[in-house]
């Protein structure tokens, strides 16, 4: 939770141009890495795309993209889908670790 909260603080800060927006992003992503959050992460990653929007960041950002491409394949949990799975239901029978 601290991690999102970090990466909006981070947004919050680059959107209106105040300082503190890349230490924000940089702390939220490695909280997020430590708590190993997907969602935290997701939400870092962004706050530091945000973050590095500068015209010599590209690759940084790019790498980033990646990044949230990988933990979307790799692990997105089963339940996010039961819903559609199941015509709507939100429980799955089988266990997503």
């Amino acid at each position: 939770m601290r991690a999102q909260l970090l990466a909006t603080l981070s947004v919050s800060r680059v959107l209106q141009e105040l300082p503190g927006g890349d230490e924000a992003s940089e702390q939220a992503a490695a909280m997020a890495t430590r708590v190993d959050d997907v969602a935290a992460l997701l939400c870092a990653y962004h706050s530091r795309q945000l973050a590095l929007s500068g015209p010599d960041d590209t690759e940084d950002r790019l790498e980033l993209g990646q990044r949230m491409l990988d933990l979307g394949e790799a692990r997105v949990s089963t339940r996010r889908w039961c819903g559609a799975i199941s015509g709507g239901s939100t429980r799955c029978s089988s266990s997503d670790g």
